[in-house]
């Protein structure tokens, strides 16, 4: 299938070898074709390194959320052989930890640097009468502080964190982002990321509608590159639970996503 711009320039050619996404008319059928060259370096992809953050399921998900390490497992298998990227897991950073900033408060520990972040989770909430595919992104920077920069200074030395609000430290001041706001830096290619996997999955999954929210999620904290948080279901989401355990239908999903990202990462090539 053919992926065009609003401007209705053919950008991305996507082939598949599943015969399924023919028979749902997703692809058409190719009878006469040639292998194009490979633009990825020999040996491999283009090396991007792509977090991707666990989190444990809710109690309330039972056995079944257990699908969702199922999903992640897959996840990485596609874009590490198919796509040639990096995938660096990230231990679940939801709970509280004994980080600190320099204030004495708890504090989200940050992460490793990559070229984007997925989070992957069960949403704790009832979905209701209308449950939905959820990508969540951070918003856009609301504000600035002032910080001297002497504390500036003394925080790259010592690897600490500033902690929200903690100006002062002498010298002259410089206006930052406060640590819980450095994720938003990145809303826009946040935003493209979500739109993309959206795109992959038509808006729609498992007859839930795919639906991008900005929330000020606190696990975004520490994080230094565009980040998606997907929640494919609700812990207490029957119907999509048993999607998410059924290897077929998680096997897609998961080969969507990594369509997606690598998707995303292609068009930040010479970033």
């Amino acid at each position: 299938r053919l992926r065009a711009d609003e401007g209705g320039t053919v950008s991305v050619v996507e082939l598949t070898a599943q015969e399924r996404e023919v028979a749902r008319g997703r692809y058409e059928a190719l009878t006469v074709w040639a292998a194009p060259a490979s633009h990825r370096p020999v040996g491999g992809g283009p090396g991007r390194t792509i977090l991707i953050e666990l989190a444990p399921p809710p109690p309330s998900a039972g056995l079944r959320g257990d699908c969702l390490v199922g999903l992640a497992t897959v996840l990485r298998q596609i874009l590490e052989q198919e796509f040639g990227h990096i995938v660096v897991p990230v231990e679940d950073r939801g709970e509280l930890s004994t980080f600190r900033s320099p204030a004495g408060l708890p504090e989200t520990p940050g992460v490793f640097s990559g070229d984007c972040w997925v989070g992957l989770r069960l949403d704790a909430r009832s979905p209701g009468e209308a449950p939905e595919f959820t990508l969540v992104v951070p918003g856009p920077v609301p504000h600035r502080e002032p910080v001297g920069r002497n504390a500036l200074e003394s925080a790259e030395s010592t690897g600490d964190v500033l902690a929200d609000r903690d100006g002062g430290g002498g010298g002259p001041l410089e206006e930052i982002p406060p640590w819980g706001q450095v994720p938003r830096l990145f809303a826009a290619g946040s935003g493209r990321l979500a739109r993309v996997m959206a795109d992959h999955l038509d808006y729609e999954w498992e007859g839930r509608p795919v639906r991008i929210h900005a929330r000020p999620s606190r696990i975004f904290r520490g994080i230094g590159a565009p980040a998606v948080l997907v929640y494919p279901a609700a812990a207490t989401d029957d119907q999509g639970l048993r999607a998410l355990c059924d290897s077929l239908r998680a096997a897609d999903l998961a080969r969507n996503l990594a369509f997606a990202i690598d998707e995303y990462l292609l068009s930040r090539v010479g970033d």
